[in-house]
């Protein structure tokens, strides 16, 4: 699907370059190209290097210059909430004229593999990041950045050790590097080993001779403080949870952790006042943290005994997510508990209905926080939800998705089910 010549001559502003283009040249046929970049002009730009083609299209650096219009008009695009078609028509152009900037310089620069394997995987092609990243390494094996690139496509791939040994190169390279030592821990997690994550943050980024920029950084306590939650080791993960919330007093993911971990160790006066704080601030709370501070509040108040809070936490589970798991289950103990079994039986059905494709529902779920704007994970969730007889959750799914790729081939057809279903469900509709 092609993104309109208007879109692209309209967009006045554009992110600043990505580390992958930071030293790219202006080439001598049209450095122009790299004065519209600048200025944000990002069509214009398009538009005068695709007419130096004719002539110039041999031209390594003129190819790399186009290549990296796109890159930053897919930024541009994706930033505004574009559609998700253009998003990746914009990634496919770039692509195609940096495999042509490779293709007419053997010997091209790292940037070039770098952005090519960012691209890649940007559009869930994960093997084909690994192989352009491989490729880049294979002259270049000390580089940080190719063996970041090569790290992350191949967690997404499963091979989580061999993701390990790159971003291991990569911290040698650069032991400040912050998300390398993060995203080297979240592969020992991935692997079953939380305690080995946290004990490798605390060593990279905290021990004497770390980095004093890892130290102020409040993703590295934060992480320390999820490893050793995980691993169980919870008075371990009260300081750095503590240290995450200073340095970053408005961040939910924080709010949530810190306050489970309270909880873990007993402290649960603390854990309901601090989710009832960030419950109370509708701007601090985007929709999935929402989620699970609610499920969590309503854990929390289950095992305290506080019912009526419970049940109300779980209840507001279920309106953001109807499908949620945990917000059915607890929700039906507790109303069969209180002799409300008619509608405890109906939410322990759908439970009941959902644990076949729960595990399912959940990967697709950290996909889409990997890759927010990739369709596909959300699809795969629409159609779980649309696999079970009564699809509680698909609307909700399907509006959001509608939202978000508003042009997407498949919307018709998963409305078409959705409606038929609804209808077969409806008091008096066919069975």
């Amino acid at each position: 699907m092609r993104f309109s010549l208007g879109a692209l001559l309209t967009l006045s502003s554009a992110p600043a370059p990505p580390p992958v283009f930071a030293q790219s040249p202006s080439p001598s046929p049209g450095g122009e190209i790299e004065a519209r970049i600048s200025r944000g002009e990002l069509g214009a730009a398009i538009e005068l290097g695709v007419a130096l083609l004719p002539e110039h299209g041999a031209d390594p650096a003129l190819r790399e210059q186009l290549g990296r219009a796109y890159f930053l008009l897919s930024e541009a695009i994706e930033e505004r909430d574009g559609p998700a078609a253009e998003v990746d028509a914009a990634r496919r152009a770039a692509l195609a004229h940096l495999a042509a900037a490779r293709q007419h310089s053997p010997a091209s620069p790292a940037r070039i593999f770098l952005a090519m394997a960012t691209l890649h995987h940007h559009l869930g092609e994960f093997a084909e990041a690994e192989r352009v990243a491989s490729d880049g390494l294979s002259s270049r094996p000390e580089d940080a950045l190719l063996r970041g690139a090569r790290a992350r496509a191949r967690g997404e791939l499963g091979a989580w050790t061999a993701a390990i040994e790159d971003w291991d190169a990569a911290l040698r390279a650069n032991p400040s590097d912050v998300e390398a030592a993060i995203a080297r821990a979240e592969a020992w997690v991935q692997l079953g080993k939380p305690c080995d994550a946290a004990e490798r943050l605390v060593l990279a980024c905290i021990a004497p001779g770390g980095s004093a920029l890892t130290r102020e950084d409040w993703r590295t306590h934060y992480n320390i403080g999820r490893c050793w939650l995980l691993c169980r080791r919870y008075e371990e993960a009260i300081a750095p949870l503590d240290r995450a919330a200073e340095l970053a007093p408005r961040n939910g993911m924080v709010a949530i952790e810190r306050a489970e971990n309270l909880y873990r160790v007993g402290r649960i006066a603390e854990a309901t006042e601090a989710l009832d704080r960030w419950l109370a601030d509708d701007a601090a709370l985007e929709r999935p943290q929402r989620l699970q501070a609610f499920y969590r509040r309503g854990r929390i108040a289950a095992a305290a005994g506080d019912v009526a809070r419970a049940r109300s936490a779980f209840e507001e589970t279920l309106f953001l997510d109807p499908a949620h798991e945990g917000a059915l289950s607890g929700l039906g103990a507790l109303l069969r508990s209180a002799g409300e079994t008619v509608r405890a039986t109906e939410l322990l059905e759908r439970f009941r209905r959902l644990s076949p494709i729960a595990l399912d529902l959940r990967t697709a779920e950290q996909a889409i926080r990997r890759q927010p704007s990739d369709p596909r994970p959300r699809l795969k969730r629409i159609e779980l939800l649309l696999s079970i007889p009564e699809p509680a959750g698909a609307r909700p799914e399907l509006e959001d998705f509608a939202r978000r790729f508003p042009r997407h081939r498949s919307l018709a057809e998963l409305w078409s089910r959705l409606e038929i279903i609804e209808r077969a469900n409806a008091p008096g509709g066919p069975r």
